[in-house]
């Protein structure tokens, strides 16, 4: 072999070394390497899930709710006193990470072990006021939102479909989400749910199912599902943090049905997801949505690290494609209620409706009547 063929194989064998030792990447851009972070307290049991996750089954009874001061003497409520009219459970929603093989044991419940990636988890949102959230620093919106001029809502539901959108940087974020809202300024109230496609928070870029809760406007209090004192939950199959089936473009449809309702009985906000009560907020831990909701918003977020305000990111919103695509290739959320103060559902129309969308170009909206129901597609692929 000559000296020129031993120092190209040689430059070969180097260069594959370093193909196959170098770091992790997303889109070319290297990714901080993930780890489990502490066991909370009380766990009974640890179980690895189908997917990988590590499940830790946790008294219900010391789980990290009732570490928050205002739930120091709080008693457990196991289910509501009361459903409300116009929608009844109907779906059974069992997590992809737990079957009867790996399930907890009775008297705890599943909790997904928090991941620590070295990425500041972030979570800064806007006034309640509808067109003040349209470009907010580094988030971008498009929503669609329904208000009244007191706080008589008991809740709100949606029914969303469910994609895996494809981020610029493992830094940013991408969700679609139901907010349930009350207050303004420092004393904004949130309670919100959905999924989203978060690498700093989840270790990964599957889509996966998330809670998220505030009093103070995002400023000390709140957190994602177990991350801080708040949610009590109270279903063995836990789904909160959990990855999603996704839909497939021009193909089958892959929806979650989420419902947040006040249940007045046990004083509390409760989650229920394709008709499962999941577990549900005290109204104690809030101060504006102590006796009901004076907002609803139903859409999209991402959050851009470019620092340019999302308005030059190829983070995607949705499926990724914009709102006039339709059905079966835009996001949508259907499904559009509200509970009035005596718990009925009442079918929002097209009039009683507020879009907004920031960035238009990037991310879009559009809605579609479907006989009595009402589409509200978005999202987008982002902007260069």
């Amino acid at each position: 072999m000559s000296l020129k063929l031993k120092a190209a194989v040689c430059a070969l064998i180097v260069l594959g070394i370093a193909f196959w030792l170098k770091p992790p990447s997303h889109q070319g851009k290297p990714v901080i390497q993930a780890r489990l972070a502490n066991p909370p307290e009380g766990i009974l049991k640890t179980v690895k899930g189908d997917d990988g996750d590590v499940i830790d089954c946790v008294d219900i009874y010391k789980q990290p709710a009732f570490d928050y001061p205002l739930l120091k003497d709080h008693t457990l409520q196991i289910k509501p006193s009361s459903y409300p009219n116009g929608i009844q459970p109907n779906v059974a929603f069992v997590p992809e990470s737990l079957n009867k093989n790996n399930k907890c044991p009775d008297g705890s419940v599943p909790i997904r072990r928090q991941i620590d990636t070295g990425i500041p988890v972030i979570r800064r949102q806007c006034d309640s006021t509808v067109m003040s959230c349209a470009n907010s620093n580094d988030h971008q919106y498009a929503f669609t939102a329904y208000r009244t001029s007191a706080a008589t809502m008991k809740g709100a539901h949606a029914a969303i479909n469910i994609w895996k959108p494809q981020l610029a940087k493992y830094t940013d974020f991408t969700l679609s989400q139901i907010w349930v809202i009350a207050g303004k300024g420092d004393d904004l109230n949130t309670i919100e749910a959905g999924w989203h496609v978060y690498p700093g928070l989840n270790g990964d870029a599957k889509p996966r199912l998330f809670i998220y809760w505030t009093r103070d406007n995002y400023r000390t209090t709140g957190c994602y599902n177990f991350r801080c004192p708040g949610f009590v939950l109270t279903n063995p199959n836990n789904p909160i943090g959990g990855a999603l089936t996704t839909s497939v473009y021009n193909y089958k449809q892959q929806e979650i049905d989420l419902m947040i309702y006040k249940d007045d009985g046990t004083k509390a906000w409760w989650l229920y997801v394709n008709g499962q009560k999941i577990g549900y907020w005290p109204e104690d831990i809030f101060t504006a949505l102590q006796k009901g909701s004076d907002a609803v918003h139903w859409g999209g977020e991402i959050y851009d690290t470019t620092g340019t305000g999302g308005l030059h990111s190829l983070t995607q919103m949705g499926s990724g494609h914009h709102a006039k695509e339709g059905y079966r290739k835009a996001s949508y959320v259907n499904g559009l209620y509200y509970y009035d103060s005596s718990g009925v559902a009442v079918n929002l129309k097209l009039k009683d409706l507020t879009a907004t969308a920031g960035a238009p170009a990037c991310y879009s909206y559009k809605y579609q009547a479907s006989g009595n129901d009402l589409y509200f597609f978005y999202g987008g692929p982002g902007c260069r």
